[in-house]
């Protein structure tokens, strides 16, 4: 059946027509179901797993510190009520510097097996043996070693590989190499293994029994980080919940639920405690540089407590006039005063000199954490701190080309600038304070030097230790409130839902049998359509009649399932076969009618097609209507045309034309009443030129005179000429056309080629036809015949 239809020469395709085609061929699609079913079976049972392991963390937006007193410290700093990006913190998490710290925690370099029912199955947490790298030895990677363990605690190590690649776990370099390798050795455990490519010890795990795992095939595998890193970046996950909350969720699809879930919660652990580090770098600074403070005055307040405790025993004096105590309380205050302000200048000293030597910000100590007084510097460096962290966020995401890179280094720079002006007006501005606070100082001392000598020390020297202790006691505390405020910190971000496996995602029995159905349906359906579009054979009659409707069309033979006899007409009367022949003689009768004798030509476009059986059946059929019929053999070139008749295969045409025998000599009776044949005979070097013989012509003229209808059984004329010789002697010619065998594009050419030879009278038989949509009425004839 085609599902093509030709209406005025356009070519379509006919809905309906594929529709019965594919329903025809029920059991194409029955199989292919099978199969596919058979397959999605198989592939579950063999493909290796993967489940959907998930967490999700919440990100905090505002640092609002509020209420929070062990926070008070680090809230004056006005630096951490910052609006944190949670789109930034999403690239952080799927960052390579944190995948790479994850995989290097876990040591998910190296990979464990078991083989298990012919498959290789991993065995992460579960290897009873642990391979320790030389980390500064190249290192085979991709390449399987097997591990088999003996009872005796020796093991059997095995490795094959071509052209393999290697690593050095130190420098990160690898490169592929064109060396083979080949291991088969015994080794004691802990033995050191190696080679010019490979160096690592075996150990086995304290709990394991050898007796268990003896004989069993164990398996590892070396793997670039950098190469894991890259894939399990993209395998990695990292979606907002919603756009209404600031909850990010991480998933992951691992072979190894447990290594799934391992990695994401070490992910998450490291990323909490780095944000913590971060949160943390300034009030760690801040204790440094106090710490710094704390030694250098130190040594001055042991220096200056020590003395006054000598003069005090060597003079036996313990305390100080009411005059000399007022003195000393103002030479106190002015020098605290003073020592503040040139700790501040000594601070600006330190942030001008930190500008011109260096370009990291991250190290600054901000004005506020050591009393400095200065709102314009403390805000600039609060934002120049911001400003720096996303610098490092950039570089740490390697953005440093885009255009918001290039605008924060103008901005950084330009903030750089303006806080050096202001610790340039600052320095002028605190030196004249160091200068007025002297000369009050200096006014003082006049005033104490109007007192005793020994009283005089004495102020001196507890004036010295006052002004350290105080300074110390000032420092301390403020290194106490940076400890507790950083001793109170956590981590601005909160694990919402802890890591875990949600599912198995693959196989999934679901798809695998949707997607079996699917193409079990498709894949014969589109097979089936496209066999058939690009199958230019005669599918059917209808088919045949439609495409060609120029040609008279005088029926179509049934195609007969019974062995035996070829001569179906005279073995089974009765049969369907034989009806379809009585059509075929019916139709006759329109050509040439009146005729006193007819002559029928019966031939083919190629062999095969069936044009011997329906010569002699067709000429069964006009003999038992009572018709005197003689078949004539002119296939020269076969010698098997009449095998079903009883006959001498040396006479024939053949010995006609080489004078051999006469006309009457050749004419074989048969035991069917009215039928006569003329066998082809021995098989000539040159039937061309014995058919266009005069004798041929003499033959055609004995044989119109005695017979009724003559039937011309000729070569193939689509493969020979020897059938257009003898057309000019026919009546009428008959083309044998068999279904699903004939191509209709030679069928096309032979007709074509008749047409332009001008040879009239021209008819159409298909052969070996199911009669789809006609064999009702020879069903029906069956059941007529045999009530």
């Amino acid at each position: 059946m085609s599902i093509k239809n030709n209406t005025n020469n356009d070519s379509y395709i006919d809905v309906s027509k594929v529709i019965k085609h594919l329903f025809k061929n029920w059991h194409w699609f029955v199989v292919s179901l099978v199969f596919c079913c058979v397959l999605a079976i198989v592939s579950i049972k063999v493909l290796k797993p993967k489940y959907l392991v998930s967490s999700s963390i919440y990100i905090k937006e505002d640092m609002g510190l509020d209420g929070q007193k062990a926070m008070e410290f680090i809230q004056s700093f006005s630096m951490f009520d910052q609006k944190m990006n949670y789109q930034n913190e999403m690239l952080i998490l799927s960052s390579s510097p944190l995948i790479r710290e994850t995989i290097e925690k876990l040591n998910l370099e190296t990979a464990y097996y078991l083989d298990e029912n012919l498959l290789q199955k991993e065995i992460y947490n579960q290897s009873p043996f642990v391979v320790i790298i030389d980390s500064l030895h190249n290192q085979i990677i991709n390449t399987t070693f097997e591990v088999v363990f003996k009872e005796d605690g020796k093991f059997v190590l095995r490795a094959d590989k071509d052209d393999y690649r290697i690593v050095n776990y130190s420098t990160g370099i690898g490169y592929p190499t064109e060396k083979n390798l080949e291991i088969e050795a015994e080794f004691f455990q802990s033995a050191v293994i190696m080679g010019e490519d490979y160096k690592f010890r075996i150990y086995l795990n304290e709990d394991v029994d050898l007796k268990k795992i003896a004989g069993q095939k164990y398996a590892f595998k070396f793997f670039d980080i950098e190469t894991l890193v890259r894939n399990y970046q993209k395998e990695l996950k990292v979606n907002p919940v919603n756009t209404e909350v600031s909850v990010v969720q991480l998933s992951l699809k691992s072979e190894s639920p447990a290594r799934g879930v391992d990695f994401i919660q070490t992910l998450n652990e490291i990323y909490l405690n780095k944000n913590l580090e971060r949160k943390n770098h300034l009030a760690l600074n801040t204790i440094a540089f106090i710490n710094s403070q704390l030694e250098e005055i130190s040594d001055s307040l042991s220096f200056a407590e020590s003395t006054l405790e000598k003069f005090r025993a060597s003079n036996q004096v313990m305390d100080i006039t009411t005059k000399a105590t007022r003195v000393l309380e103002r030479l106190q205050q002015l020098e605290i005063q003073k020592s503040t302000t040139e700790r501040a200048y000594n601070y600006y000293e330190y942030l001008d000199e930190y500008f011109q030597q260096d370009d990291d910000y991250s190290k600054i100590v901000v004005p506020s954490s050591i009393g400095v007084t200065n709102t314009t510097l403390n805000e600039f460096i609060r934002d120049l701190l911001i400003l720096s962290n996303q610098r490092s966020d950039l570089i740490t995401r390697n953005q440093q080309k885009g255009p918001f890179f290039k605008n924060l280094e103008i901005k950084i720079e330009n903030l750089r600038n303006s806080i050096v002006d202001n610790i340039t007006f600052s320095k002028e501005s605190l030196k004249r304070e160091v200068e007025k606070f002297q000369d009050q100082i200096r006014q003082l001392e006049q005033q104490v030097k109007t007192l005793p000598k020994t009283e005089r020390k004495l102020v001196g020297m507890q004036r010295k230790f006052n002004i350290n202790d105080a300074i110390y006691t000032f420092l301390l505390q403020k290194r106490a409130e940076a400890q507790i405020a950083k001793a109170g910190s956590l981590p601005e971000h909160l694990i919402v839902e802890p890591a875990r496996v949600l599912k198995k995602v693959f196989p999934n029995p679901k798809i695998h049998f949707a997607l079996a159905l699917f193409l079990g349906l498709i894949l014969p359906a589109l097979a089936l359509v496209i066999i058939d579009l690009i199958d230019d054979r005669i599918k059917n009659e209808q088919e045949f009649t439609e495409k060609f409707a120029d040609v008279p069309f005088l029926g179509s033979i049934l195609k007969s399932e019974e062995k035996g006899s070829k001569l179906v007409v005279h073995s089974r009367p009765a049969s369907v076969v034989t009806e379809t022949f009585r059509t075929i003689r019916t139709n006759l009768s329109f050509f040439k009618e009146g005729a006193a004798h007819k002559t029928i030509l019966v031939s083919s476009c190629i062999a095969g097609e069936g044009k011997s059986f329906v010569a002699n059946n067709l000429a069964i059929s006009l003999a038992n209507f009572g018709k005197k019929t003689v078949i004539v053999g002119y296939d020269l070139r076969k010698s098997g045309q009449f095998s079903d008749f009883v006959h001498d295969k040396r006479r024939g045409l053949t010995s006609y034309y080489l004078k051999n025998n006469e006309i009457d000599e050749i004419i074989i009776h048969t035991e069917i009443e009215h039928l006569d044949f003329i066998a082809p005979g021995v098989i000539p070097p040159n039937p061309l030129e014995l058919i266009g013989n005069e004798l041929t012509e003499t033959l055609f003229k004995v044989l119109k005179a005695n017979y009724d209808y003559i039937i011309i059984d000729t070569p193939p004329i689509g493969v020979l000429s020897d059938g257009y010789m003898l057309m000019k002697y026919a009546d009428v010619n008959l083309f044998v056309v068999r279904e699903k065998y004939t191509s209709e594009k030679v069928l096309r050419s032979v007709l074509q080629e008749v047409k332009q030879k001008g040879i009239q009278n021209n008819g159409l038989v298909l052969n070996g036809s199911k009669l789809e949509g006609k064999k009702y009425k020879y069903d029906y004839y069956n059941k007529y015949n045999n009530a």
